[in-house]
Parts: structure tokens; C-alpha cells; sequence
């Protein structure tokens, strides 16, 4: 048996920064964005608890609004069918502000980064 053998091979995205805070991941259901979503994608809560990636816009064409809870921790292709969509986030850690994304252009807020902190996510410039 070779131990010592490279058992794969990724790319760094740079998402991760430090050590310092504890690193959690866990799977929820999030609203479909019927788009693909990268790895780093800024994942938010509503107020009636559903979870929708940042930028996502609701029936009406507005953007929804709520607190950045969890980051994306893979790529998801896109899925046209369904109105929900598991997928594995991280909910603690620190992370490269630079990496983090959303979908329709979303731009990270100062009010993000805030309100991310609140739930153990600790983005770094």
C-alpha cells in the first residue's frame, strides 16, 4: 500500500483565508436559482427562514433582501426543474472577500460582511 501517492488534484480558488476561525460546513435547501452558482457564492437568509443566493431577484423583479448566512462550498450546474436546490455551505470560517460572488452582478456590501460575521463567517480583505 503507497500512502505517500497524490490522491487528487484542484486548483486553488483562494476562498479560504487562515486558520484562525473554526471551519463548518453543512447541507441545506436553498431556493432555485435556475442558474449555474460557483463555488464562494454568497448564500442568504429571508426573513420567513428560505435561503436564496445574493443577488437573486423575486417574482416581481426585486432583488431579495436578507442576512448573509452560509457561502457556497461547490460548483452547482445549473437546474431548470424545481423550485429548491440542496447544496453544501459553509456556515463558519474565514474567508477571501475577493472570492465571494453572488449572481446578477451582486457587488459584496460592508453590511454583508457585517451581518456574515454575526453567524461565524469571517470575511477578509
Amino acid at each position: 500500500m503507497n500512502l505517500n501517492r497524490k490522491a487528487y488534484k484542484g486548483d486553488p480558488d483562494n476562498l479560504l483565508r487562515g486558520a484562525a476561525h473554526p471551519l463548518d460546513m453543512r447541507t441545506i435547501v436553498m431556493k432555485n436559482p435556475k442558474c449555474a452558482l460557483r463555488r464562494g457564492t454568497l448564500i442568504k437568509a429571508a426573513a420567513d427562514g428560505s435561503y436564496f443566493a445574493a443577488g437573486d431577484v423575486g417574482d416581481n423583479s426585486e432583488s431579495l433582501s436578507g442576512d448573509a448566512m452560509s457561502i457556497l462550498g461547490h460548483n452547482v450546474v445549473k437546474d431548470a426543474d424545481g423550485e429548491t436546490l440542496a447544496v453544501a455551505v459553509y456556515v463558519s470560517g474565514g474567508f477571501n472577500q475577493h472570492a465571494i460572488t453572488g449572481i446578477n452582478n451582486y457587488a459584496l456590501t460592508e453590511g454583508d460582511v457585517l451581518s456574515a460575521q454575526k453567524y461565524g463567517l469571517y470575511i477578509h480583505s
